[in-house]
Formats: C-alpha cells, sequence, structure tokens
C-alpha cells in the first residue's frame, strides 16, 4: 500500500487543513463549520437557483427526488455516532482497522439514549479521552452542553492523555514507517522525535477548544478539563519546560517588539502560528484558567521581558 491512500488513513485521526489554520483565522473548527453551514443557508434564501444548479453540480440528479433545504440534513453533529442504517451506503476508502469514537461522543449517545428523569439523576461523569479518535474530538464535549443545562447538579471532567491522544495525533505512525522497516532494516531517527510545531499545535488546539466550551454556553462551575501526562509525569513536565514555555516566550517577546516597531514586518507574517491565538488556546493550559487543570507540574513561564531586552 503506497501513496495517496497511506496519506488519507493518516487523515482520518489526524489534523485537517481547517485545525492547521484555525490559528490564521482565529477560530476553531466547530466554530468555522457552523459559519460555513451558516453561510450556505443564506446563499439557499437569497439565491435559490443558483444554489440548487451548485448542489446539482456536486451530487448529480439530488435535487430531481429532494429539495435544496435537505442538502442541510445530509451532514451529522460532529460528536454524533451515526447507526449502520445511516451509514448503509457505502462511500469513498474503506478499511478494517479498529477505530474509536471520542468519549465525549459515547456519553451524548447514553444520555440521549436515557429517559430525562434518569438523567436528572446523574451527578458526575468523567470522559476518559485517552485514545486517538476520529471526527476532530477537541469539540465534541459541545454536545454535553444541553445537557448540562437542563440538569445543574451534572458535573463533567475531560481527561485527555497528552501522550496517547493529544501528541499522537499530531504524529500519527504511517504505514510507510512500517514498509520502510520492513524493506530496509530500519526507519527514520526523526519518526522517535516531537517536534517544536507539532507540541505547539497540539496543545493550544485543545487548549483553544476548550475555552470554546465556556463562550457556547456550558454552565459556570459544570466543566472542567485535566492534561493527563499519565503514564509519565516527570516527562510531561519536562516537555513544557523546554518546548512550551520558551515557545510562548519567544512569541510573546516577539509580539512586544513588533508593537514596539522594532520589527519592519508583523509578528503573524513571522510565525506560522499567529501568536495572539495561539496564545488563546495555550496560556489556559498553563494556569490562566481555574477550570484547567494537569496532574503534573507544568513549571515555571520563561521572562519573556529579558528577552525583549
Amino acid at each position: 500500500i503506497r501513496g495517496g491512500l497511506i496519506g488519507w488513513y493518516g487523515g482520518i485521526l489526524g489534523y485537517t487543513g481547517i485545525e492547521i489554520y484555525q490559528w490564521k483565522w482565529g477560530a476553531t473548527r466547530s466554530s468555522i463549520s457552523s459559519a460555513i453551514a451558516y453561510t450556505l443557508r443564506l446563499l439557499a434564501e437569497k439565491h435559490p437557483a443558483e444554489f440548487t444548479e451548485l448542489v446539482d453540480e456536486a451530487l448529480p440528479g439530488w435535487t430531481d427526488a429532494h429539495s435544496p433545504d435537505e442538502f442541510f440534513g445530509l451532514t451529522f453533529d460532529p460528536w454524533a455516532i451515526p447507526s449502520l442504517s445511516e451509514v448503509d451506503e457505502s462511500t469513498g476508502n474503506r478499511y478494517r482497522e479498529k477505530l474509536y469514537f471520542s468519549a465525549a461522543a459515547v456519553a451524548v449517545r447514553f444520555l440521549k439514549q436515557l429517559p430525562k428523569h434518569r438523567r436528572l439523576q446523574i451527578r458526575n461523569i468523567i470522559i476518559n479521552e485517552d485514545r486517538l479518535a476520529v471526527g476532530c474530538p477537541e469539540g465534541h464535549v459541545l454536545g454535553l452542553i444541553p445537557f448540562c443545562r437542563e440538569n445543574p447538579r451534572l458535573r463533567v471532567e475531560q481527561r485527555v492523555n497528552l501522550w496517547r491522544n493529544l501528541l499522537l495525533r499530531m504524529e500519527i505512525p504511517r504505514i510507510g514507517g512500517a514498509i520502510k522497516l520492513a524493506e530496509l532494516g530500519h526507519d527514520n531517527e526523526y519518526d522517535h522525535q516531537l517536534g517544536l510545531y507539532t507540541v505547539s499545535s497540539a496543545l493550544a488546539s485543545w487548549g483553544f477548544h476548550v475555552m470554546e466550551v465556556m463562550g457556547e454556553g456550558m454552565p459556570a462551575g459544570t466543566f472542567s478539563f485535566v492534561l493527563d501526562g499519565d503514564p509519565d509525569l516527570n516527562l510531561s513536565s519536562d516537555l513544557f519546560d523546554t518546548l512550551v514555555h520558551p515557545t510562548v516566550a519567544w512569541l510573546k517577546a516577539y509580539a512586544e517588539c513588533s508593537s514596539q516597531g522594532l520589527f519592519p514586518q508583523p509578528y503573524r507574517d513571522i510565525f506560522y502560528i499567529p501568536t495572539a491565538t495561539y496564545l488563546q488556546g495555550i496560556e489556559p493550559l498553563l494556569g490562566g484558567a481555574s477550570f484547567l487543570k494537569t496532574n503534573f507540574n507544568v513549571g515555571q513561564p520563561w521572562d519573556y521581558k529579558k528577552l525583549v531586552e
């Protein structure tokens, strides 16, 4: 198996272009998807004929048996776990790998299946995201907001494993690595290293989405997030000391220098991750929000002002 299929398989669990460019756009994948859906609905209302033509172009013959409005019912919520009947039409590539739905998605389905009087008896839910999951799991906890509003005594704790989930998703083992090992007897030494961009993007993406939960109406005091450093808490601390804190400090220093006119070009043109948006996602994980915790020591931030000097 070579070429595009290998890359496509990695894309099932890996980050998409939207998630990577969320730093440039200053919005999470969930927000971007909602904005796109809202824009399409506006186009359908104001330009129905043109919209119908575009739908027919994408799905030939579909509007012969459906109204254009039904087009918007073709998707699922990001946290949905479709039934077999809902996905009985085979499309795209098929794989026999064991893939997981997120713990948050399972929790949403479980609560939906319970009658209301049973849901109101639940007091605590721990969502343990200790494995890679499909469907951009960072935003799946949004699906629990209606249940938390319904039951003010419900408390939700989301635990995300740093090594088995958060970072691994940025460095999904590729089939190509196994082929290289079988053919050459060795693999690339870089396959066993974490890059600065990998760590920064993965952490900031989760932090960015967690902060969105509160902005989308999660009741105060209901939700908490724990970054789980198991199985090596000391290595988790080292990761923050050697990669995260230096990155935050240098970005802050460059932003400060740019604001003082010390550099000719805006800092957004220098770093792939725009500083303001990245910091919005990463700083809460460093102790900037009371409902975000870790089970390891994240260390002390660097003094970026010394770098500026």
